[in-house]
């Protein structure tokens, strides 16, 4: 079977693109979980931003045995950064993301050439994944129908897409025109992703676990900055919508997300008044206003000052 997926698409050529910095200890597993794929890929990009560790030995090393690894180090600029000049480098038709403690399963490559086969005009793939902690547990895929993670209309509305799932055509990327927002310590990928999905003309998903996510304890946790994950929600909702507004014929979407973005809006004001920010509350909420007008910023802000008022956590629809 995956004889017959490699002669028949030959052709597809699949640039891997992987930002690292300092992970000297799993940068090897997630590298070589690529290049052992069932369906052969094209390249592998690593840019190392700015590593302090032995990253970079590990690095020269596998390169050294394998010529379709590149890597290159620039100067500390974040993750997004560094998958932007990732993107900017592949050659390949298509372009597969992978974090550097992340790994595919050996033929997610084999699984997304079905994919393309299969779906007509399709420009976005996203697959299933599965979950492991630093303990060893772990959390199986995610059990959705895959019709409708296929359908734009419910990525917009809410389901999030983990960026090593995602395979995107190089000629989308292109035309999309700017990539991963550098000024967001969070949620850039969302921003983009959804501008890709808007654009793209056809979306498929991939129902098996292809990725595995290695969750770690060195990210931003909901538990400790609930407030800046939204804000930047918040941001890149905005961005995303202004962008498609003005560069897709889909208007459907807009409203989507603008109904995300009020709930956002909702759940970051009432943290903040829990918070006792209300400086900083007032000022999201004469964004809201701008965004929203006066009577409906209204209704949000009594919303906001209900849900502050009751017990347990606050959260976004």
């Amino acid at each position: 079977m995956v004889d017959s997926v490699v002669n028949a698409a030959a052709a597809l050529r699949f640039s891997a693109v992987i930002p690292v910095y300092n992970r000297e200890r799993h940068i090897a597993a997630a590298i070589e979980s690529v290049l052992h794929q069932t369906y052969p890929v094209h390249e592998v990009i690593v840019v190392d931003d700015g590593s302090k560790d032995g990253t970079a030995e590990v690095l020269q090393r596998i390169a050294a045995s394998d010529p379709r690894v590149r890597h290159v180090r620039q100067r500390n600029a974040g993750a997004a950064a560094a998958r932007n000049r990732g993107i900017a480098m592949a050659s390949g038709d298509w372009i597969a993301f992978l974090d550097s403690d992340d790994t595919w399963t050996h033929d997610k490559l084999a699984n997304t050439v079905r994919a393309i086969e299969a779906t007509p005009d399709v420009e976005f793939i996203h697959t299933n994944r599965s979950q492991v902690r630093l303990d060893g547990t772990g959390e199986p895929g995610r059990i959705t129908d895959p019709a409708k993670l296929a359908d734009k209309r419910y990525l917009m509305n809410g389901y999030n897409i983990k960026t090593t799932t995602v395979v995107v055509k190089t000629s989308l990327m292109k035309a999309l025109g700017s990539w991963f927002a550098t000024d967001m310590k969070t949620c850039e990928d969302y921003e983009l992703f959804w501008r890709a999905v808007a654009k793209a003309k056809a979306v498929a998903y991939i129902p098996s676990c292809d990725a595995v996510v290695h969750l770690t304890d060195d990210g931003l946790s909901r538990t400790g900055r609930e407030v800046d994950l939204v804000r930047d929600n918040v941001t890149a909702i905005s961005r995303s919508a202004h962008w498609i507004s003005s560069q897709c014929s889909e208007r459907e979407f807009v409203g989507i997300l603008r109904a995300r973005l009020y709930w956002e809006y909702r759940s970051l004001l009432a943290q903040l008044l829990r918070l006792g920010e209300l400086r900083a509350a007032v000022r999201e909420w004469l964004l809201a206003r701008a965004c929203f007008g006066g009577s409906r910023a209204l209704r949000l802000a009594a919303a906001a000052i209900s849900a502050a008022a009751r017990p347990g956590s606050v959260s976004t629809r």
